[in-house]
């Protein structure tokens, strides 16, 4: 642990060990569905809600050991991952709804009822659950479905609430120790402390360390890929203004510092189609069959070309919430915000480490297929984000009308330039200080992203019976995004000696190698606007107190975007998608206790924006990459499932199930003036007509049953518990390689051991396994078998153990 986290920590500890210990308390009636959610931006029993939500408990994160938002989405049911660029830069994908490249988040992730920060990364870093953030919370909400109406963000596919535990009027925290495989190490600690009747407190920290799994088997650069080493630090505060005023303050940091992710390259080509292929299929065969022969082609073995790969992250954010209660009719809530998102990059992004084979002894690639970076000085991405929020909350007719509406602002503008380097099949021996030999290119777009929504929302709830509810919600947002880019592309026809020329491609005249000042010869804009209307109808009904049985309507919308990376394909259009569900929330007692809340969905989804790959028509111009399309028209269906229910004294069980059926109804590939055909030979879409949505799995479902044994109570709580989680196979790209654009099904198991307030003093004990058979699979493709004649793909993670140790007090 490095210096600044043992300071952090002890002095959390040291403010609470001499506290009085009190056995940690837990409750059966929250897993039981008594959770209070926040799904509607008030506080509500779950059973009570009409809208279809898993709940991920803090018990749960650690019992299953999520980290970060891929290790989130294994583990919830409809909830899946686009992980293209590794765990940590995981985007959630929900019913069939995907978010790719510069594209808005089709699920968009809150901590405390703000967005997360925004980032204008190409790697879809940023704009979700940062490492750091999955401790000291209340509970984790999936809302499943558009979400229109209520919340900053407007989302097709749905949104992740995570609630932290805000500071309470008691003096209490922990101190938590963990140890496992790859040399884990973590220690989380918290420290709640009310200094007064009208001010209370809360501070967290989070620290930890990983080796990583992927073994780097080419001697380049570091030995392992997928490590972790982060840090985060909260700061939460409430204060009591007036007995009817409150302000909630959070002060949120991370930094998460390691040597990234790697790609494993899987197959080539054995046909290829074109001289480009032909190179990647030679080159990417080669290294197979060594991997084979040197018995390096283990599960988890990788090879990089890169000794400056690196990933590091750093995000803080500024939350403050006052709320008036002005009467028991009205309260007025406003939301303020700002944060800042950090990433700087270096990676290469295939697994390739190409050596010729016709050299006898060369051990050294002969080029790098695709790398990137960060110039010195200059982020890969960095990105403020701002927002503002008044909203009004009231009731009227005796209650009969709940209401809500409001006004909401966010803008996001960059930090600076952003820059990340790109070197397509060249030989460098440091990029950035231009030394590269080789037929390829060196890109370097400098760009600076702004973005902006407004929102004015309402919404209501009229309660006509005891039992017949209905509500209805109306939102109008105006959505805005621009870039300025100002890039070159170095060739080296002289090895070391770059030769600049503008990236628009569109005969703008040669320019000096690129410096901050002239800029403005390759200077572009581009910016692109939306707006649209969004909302929800649906009808409640209760028969009992105990069941709830609603029908629903709701609009969604995501806005369209920019991104002045490839020619032709700069802006982008928004999606939309009507949205028809049915269901129904059962709670029970009796010998059996418990719920079962079900839903069924259809979706009709337009305008859907999809991920292409460009083949180049003209290497020494354009060597092929990706662009975002509005290129299709989908309808989705599909049930889902969430159920606890206590079999008995002592054993409950867990179930949550998925379906999900999705289909591309009509596929339009975009035209483009003839002048493009010198740059680009083809457009190939990441779907096909007649075919399901990518990352889209038809059947999931995640069973956990706990056991809790029957022992005195002066030896303490032990529960043991087992997680089974099936996902489907699902289609990854249609642009790979036909044996790999299908994701093969997935069988994971967990084992939890809890034993709480050990002989009744105030320590627990936790021991857990996942991934209990070391199962491998990959878990997403790189699609460059279009122009590269190979593919390689993300593999997961094997299998980890671990124990952990609390002292709690109170």
């Amino acid at each position: 642990m490095n210096h600044r986290a043992k300071s952090l920590v002890l002095m959390v500890f040291g403010l609470g060990i001499a506290a009085p210990s009190l056995a940690q308390e837990t409750s059966s009636e929250q897993s039981l569905g008594e959770v209070v959610v926040t799904a509607r931006r008030v506080e509500e029993r779950l059973q009570d809600v009409p809208i279809s939500i898993s709940i991920v408990t803090q018990q749960e994160i650690q019992d299953r050991d999520l980290i970060n938002s891929a290790d989130l989405g294994l583990f919830t049911p409809s909830l899946t991952v686009n992980d293209h660029f590794g765990p940590e830069k995981a985007s959630f994908t929900l019913r069939g709804f995907n978010q790719d490249l510069y594209t808005q988040p089709t699920v968009a992730v809150y901590f405390a009822d703000v967005l997360a920060p925004i980032s204008a990364s190409a790697t879809n870093a940023g704009n979700g659950v940062g490492v750091g953030s999955l401790f000291d919370l209340e509970n984790v909400q999936v809302l499943k479905g558009p979400q229109g109406t209520l919340f900053g963000r407007n989302t097709d596919g749905g949104a992740i609430l995570l609630v932290p535990v805000k500071p309470t009027d008691k003096f209490e925290g922990y101190i938590e120790q963990s140890f496992g495989n790859y040399d884990m190490e973590r220690t989380q600690a918290v420290l709640n402390l009310p200094i007064n009747d009208k001010i209370r407190m809360r501070f967290d920290i989070d620290h930890m360390t990983r080796e990583g799994y992927e073994i780097n088997t080419s001697g380049i650069g570091p030995s392992r890929f997928a490590d972790v080493n982060f840090l985060a630090f909260r700061w939460s505060t409430v204060i009591a203004l007036t007995d009817n005023i409150e302000n909630y303050t959070i002060l949120t940091y991370s930094d998460s510092d390691n040597h990234g992710f790697s790609a494993k390259l899987a197959a080539c080509n054995m046909a290829p189609q074109n001289a480009e292929q032909g190179i990647g299929t030679f080159y990417a065969c080669a290294q197979l069959a060594r991997e084979q022969a040197e018995g390096h082609a283990g599960n988890w073995d990788v090879e990089n070309n890169d000794p400056y790969a690196q990933s590091r992250q750093t995000q803080w954010a500024w939350i403050n919430t006052t709320t008036w209660d002005i009467n028991d009719a009205l309260t007025v809530k406003n939301i303020a915000s700002y944060a800042q998102f950090r990433e700087a990059l270096r990676e290469s992004l295939l697994g390739d480490n190409f050596i010729d084979p016709l050299v006898p002894g060369a051990t050294k690639p002969d080029f790098a297929v695709d790398a990137i970076g960060n110039m010195p000085g200059y982020d890969s991405s960095a990105q403020s984000t701002a927002s503002e929020e008044l909203r009004f909350t009231g009731n009227a007719f005796n209650n009969r009308l709940v209401w809500q509406a409001g006004a909401y602002l966010e803008v996001s503008d960059p930090i600076g330039y952003d820059v990340q380097e790109t070197t397509v099949i060249l030989n460098c021996a440091d990029p950035f200080t231009f030394q590269c030999a080789g037929e390829g290119s060196q890109f370097l777009p400098y760009f600076r992203t702004h973005s902006s929504t407004q929102g004015l929302y309402s919404q209501g709830t009229y309660k006509f019976t005891d039992q017949l509810s209905a509500t209805g919600g109306f939102r109008y947002t105006w959505d805005h995004s621009s870039q300025y880019e100002a890039s070159t592309v170095n060739s080296y026809p002289t090895p070391d000696v770059p030769v600049a020329t503008c990236q628009n491609l569109l005969g703008t005249p040669t320019v000096p190698a690129i410096t901050e000042g002239q800029f403005a010869p390759c200077g572009q804009s581009y910016a692109t606007s939306s707006h649209a209307p969004t909302g929800e109808v649906d009808i409640d009904y209760k028969p009992t107190g105990d069941t709830l049985i609603y029908a629903k309507y709701a609009r969604g919308y995501r806005a369209g975007g920019v991104a002045d990376l490839n020619p032709y394909f700069e802006t982008w259009k928004p999606e939309y998608v009507d949205d028809f569900e049915f269901g129904t929330k059962d709670s029970f007692g009796g010998p059996l206790r418990g719920y079962i809340d079900w839903d069924v969905f259809y979706d009709n989804f337009r305008d859907q924006q999809i991920n292409a790959n460009l083949v180049s028509a003209n290497e020494a111009l354009f060597v092929g990459g990706t662009a975002e399309i509005n290129a299709g028209h989908s309808r989705i269906w599909g049930s889902e499932l969430d159920a606890s229910v206590e079999l008995f004294t002592g054993f409950r069980v867990n179930v949550g199930y998925a379906y999900l059926n999705t289909k591309l109804l009509s596929l339009t590939i975009p035209t483009f003036p003839a002048a493009a055909g010198t740059l680009i030979a083809a457009i190939v879409p990441e779907a096909v007509a007649g075919q399901g949505l990518t990352l889209s799995p038809k059947n999931r479902v995640n069973v956990t049953g706990t056991y809790t044994l029957p022992l005195p109570q002066n030896i303490g709580g032990v529960s043991v518990s087992a997680t089974f989680t099936h996902t489907d196979k699902q289609i990854a790209s249609t642009a790979s390689d036909p044996a790999l654009e299908i994701l093969p099904a997935e069988n994971l198991v967990n084992l939890n051991l809890n034993w709480v307030s050990i002989a009744e003093k105030p320590f627990d004990l936790s021991l857990f396994v996942t991934n209990v058979a070391n199962k491998y699979f990959y878990t997403n493709v790189l699609d460059a078998w279009p122009y590269f004649g190979f593919e390689s793909v993300t593999p997961n993670e094997p299998r980890m153990f671990g124990a952990r140790l609390k002292y709690h007090f109170r």
